[in-house]
């Protein structure tokens, strides 16, 4: 066995036995707003889970199971949604000593599976402190098939209700019937945010202050060597773009007319939110 096989070995069987307890709570939150089948299907994939990686500063956590190097135990039960990788939930823990101390954490599926908790921040803080998961959404039905076709859960906020609260929405036309843009495009073939493609479920195009959102009007620019999907525009020169030649959808603003762009992050929300500085708490 040479040098590489030897790393490679000890990173697939390097790690602890356990989740530790800020981790199960982040589960427990989450199992509390699943179905019971869903409720069935996280529980017996916990049970299996005998191997925890973490990386980054612990900031990343992978779950595996193992019958031994290199060998995953295949699992008996999947959830539905069996999709490459799906973003399950997003929680929020907080310290109960020091309120000011909040951690975001996102639970990921691969192919059906539980594979990853990650937090935006070193989480080490909870280990010797007391903690309060103060919050989770789903952002996807795990027991659903092609879950992302259909965003609007149970017990969820409609994207459309969330945007009014920052600035009014207005102009509103009916969803998507297609999964299609007007210049032949899949979405599926696209680098969208999340909290877009939700949109996209509820509305076709809107109007949310002096931005025009184009739905199946959004069109594909190329400026240099950076491949953009224009998903909205101002009544100015300034438009709302969708990195695509980059592993993540990031937005981003392109103004033609003086060629200056400003990034802002994987958030629908929070760029819509940034762009309305008038209307910010």
């Amino acid at each position: 066995m040479n040098i590489i096989q030897k790393l490679a070995l000890r990173l697939l069987t390097s790690g602890d036995s356990k989740m530790r307890a800020y981790e199960h709570a982040a589960f427990r939150r989450i199992r509390n707003e699943l179905c019971d089948d869903a409720k069935s299907v996280l529980d017996y994939q916990l049970s299996k889970m005998n191997l925890v990686q973490r990386l980054s500063n612990e900031k990343e956590v992978n779950l595996y199971s193992m019958a031994g190097p290199k060998k995953p135990i295949k699992l008996d039960l999947l959830f539905a949604d069996q999709g490459e990788e799906r973003l399950l939930a997003t929680l929020t823990i907080e310290s109960a000593s020091d309120r000011k101390f909040k951690i975001t954490a996102t639970v990921w599926l691969v192919r059906g599976q539980i594979f990853s908790l990650i937090f935006d921040k070193p989480p080490l803080k909870l280990m010797d402190d007391k903690y309060i998961v103060s919050s989770c959404c789903l952002h996807i039905d795990p027991m659903r098939p092609n879950s992302l076709e259909h965003m609007a859960i149970p017990g969820t906020t409609p994207i459309i209700d969330r945007l009014n609260e920052i600035y009014p929405v207005s102009e509103i036309t009916p969803p998507l019937s297609e999964k299609i843009l007007k210049n032949g495009r899949s979405l599926d073939s696209l680098k969208l945010p999340l909290e877009f493609r939700e949109l996209l479920c509820e509305a076709s195009s809107c109007r949310i202050g002096h931005w025009r959102i184009l739905g199946a009007e959004a069109r594909e620019v190329q400026i240099d060597e950076t491949e953009l999907l224009i998903i909205a525009e101002n009544s100015g020169s300034a438009n709302l773009c969708v990195i695509q030649n980059c592993d993540e959808p990031i937005l981003t603003t392109y103004n033609y007319s003086t060629q200056e762009s400003h990034q802002l992050g994987q958030s629908f929300i929070d760029a819509i939110r940034k762009l309305n500085p008038a209307h910010d708490d």
